[in-house]
């Protein structure tokens, strides 16, 4: 069949919006990559969006590490239930026992079968009760699962070597699919968070003269990615009175704030172009400011 029989025997095909926007909302989706250091807030960065949001508006986070629960505790005694209610964590890991290489690619296998599940049925609800924000939290734990259910399909112990590489294609579709289903399960906003890893910027004569930091991308989450947020923390001596000290002493995550300044710095964004390279100050912030073009106007820009 060629191209014009397609076009012909489609009967959706509508000539009077060949030259209009669709209106299909997965256009109007966004896709952020938060990567940072261990402890640089990039967790916290996206969850005390719920301080921001309008009450019927929730947070669904996926904790592949097993580190996002405290930080939703964190949030609820410093701001309230009220807050933390608006947050939902949801493991990403299947309870199943691991004692043996094999029983790691089980545990993968259920593990990616639950997350699918979940997702599919959060796309499911009506839009106005699914999350607004959908976070896949710890993504280097999600591509190490994709991978050992690839191993296990094709029948290769976990660690061991092998020559076809075009299997590494499976791991890839595996987080496609976790992509696909989250963009579904999403009226707004998916977030991806990961680590850090150094990269050479540029080589003279074959030796390499400047290196960077980038996200570490898996799978395809580069090409499915719109903004990517570079997060850092500076930790400051806090200058208090013995009383003050005394009382922060009582609330440690008070205690802890007080000493820290969080950054966010654009490392590109396809939205708002003109931010790319900017760092702000975005303590007590969530990522959601970066995307509020009166807020990144009014706030200070920090020097790096």
């Amino acid at each position: 069949m060629s191209a014009d029989q397609l076009v012909e025997d489609n009967e959706e095909f509508d000539l009077e919006k060949l030259l209009q926007d669709d209106d299909d909302p997965m256009l109007s989706k966004v896709v952020t990559t938060v990567y940072g250091a261990k402890g640089s807030g990039k967790t916290t960065f996206v969850l005390q969006s719920a301080l921001y949001l309008p009450r019927d508006h929730v947070i669904l986070a996926i904790s592949f590490d097993g580190q996002t629960m405290p930080i939703k505790q964190a949030l609820s005694r410093q701001h309230g239930n009220q807050v933390g209610n608006r947050i939902i964590v949801k493991s990403g890991v299947a309870d199943y026992p691991r004692v043996t290489p094999k029983d790691w690619q089980v545990k993968s296998f259920e593990s990616v079968k639950k997350v699918l599940g979940l997702l599919k049925k959060v796309s499911q609800l009506p839009e106005k009760k699914r999350p607004y924000i959908v976070l896949l939290d710890g993504m280097e734990i999600l591509s190490k699962m994709c991978e050992q259910v690839m191993r296990y399909k094709y029948g290769l112990d976990a660690f061991s070597g092998f020559g076809e590489r075009t299997r590494w294609h499976y791991r890839t579709f595996l987080m496609d699919a976790v992509h696909d289903h989250a963009l579904q399960a999403t009226r707004r906003h998916l977030v991806y968070t990961t680590y850090p890893t150094i990269v050479d910027k540029t080589t003279k004569n074959g030796e390499v003269i400047d290196r960077e930091e980038s996200p570490r991308w898996l799978g395809n989450m580069e090409k499915k990615t719109d903004t990517v947020i570079r997060t850092d923390r500076v930790t400051i001596a806090p200058t208090i009175n013995v009383s003050q000290s005394r009382q922060a002493q009582s609330n440690q995550d008070v205690a802890m704030i007080s000493r820290a300044v969080f950054y966010a710095t654009i490392d590109s964004s396809k939205r708002f172009p003109e931010y790319t390279g900017k760092r702000f100050n975005v303590t007590g912030k969530s990522f959601l400011h970066l995307f509020d073009k009166q807020w990144t106007k009014e706030s200070e820009l920090v020097e790096e």
